[in-house]
Formats: structure tokens, C-alpha cells, sequence
């Protein structure tokens, strides 16, 4: 679910506890409104974050990320393009091309 109306949505893992946070940027629109919006404390966090509309806040983004663009291609089909951006961004490339297409 995008959590426009709310900013940041909260998915547990049943396993560990562990959190991704969910956050849809589009409505923000300064530097008050993430602020306002309590990201500093979810980037400070332990959790993974995914962000829709990265580009509305790509100042505050840690300069160690992964960045993935999605892109239709059928009605059916998606492509994804992912660009890491430092050591553990790279780690973290590596380990998911190995584990899903072997390389």
C-alpha cells in the first residue's frame, strides 16, 4: 500500500522484528516538510527504507544507497536498473545478483 497520506508506512518482519519503512515522498516539497515529516529519524534508524519520489529529497539520502529505477515494459512486465553508490551498497548488489541469478 503507498502510504501517500501518511509519508511513512511500517512493515515488520515476522522472523526478526526487523523493519522496512515505506516512504512516499511526493508530497513534500522542502527541506521543513522532511523535517516536519520526522525522516532524519528513520534514515538514523536500523531498518531498510525504500522512498518513492527519492529525487524530492535526494540532499538528505546518505550518499551510500542503492538506487532502483523501475520501468514498464508490457502490461506484464518490469524492468529494474540498480545502481550502488558505495562499499556497502556494492555488498549488498553483489550478494543479490549471486543469490538471484547465480552470478
Amino acid at each position: 500500500t503507498s502510504p501517500t497520506f501518511t509519508l511513512v508506512n511500517q512493515y515488520p518482519r515476522l522472523k526478526d522484528g526487523a523493519i522496512l519503512y515505506h516512504v512516499d515522498c511526493y508530497r513534500l516539497s522542502g527541506e521543513g516538510d522532511i523535517v516536519t515529516a520526522g525522516l532524519e529519524d528513520v534514515f538514523d534508524g536500523e531498518g531498510a527504507v525504500m522512498i518513492e519520489w527519492p529525487e524530492r529529497i535526494e540532499t538528505w539520502l546518505p550518499a551510500d544507497r542503492l538506487w532502483i529505477q523501475m520501468r514498464h515494459m508490457s502490461e506484464t512486465r518490469r524492468g529494474l536498473r540498480i545502481t550502488a553508490s558505495g562499499d556497502r551498497s556494492f555488498a549488498l548488489l553483489k550478494e543479490f545478483k549471486r543469490s538471484a541469478f547465480g552470478v
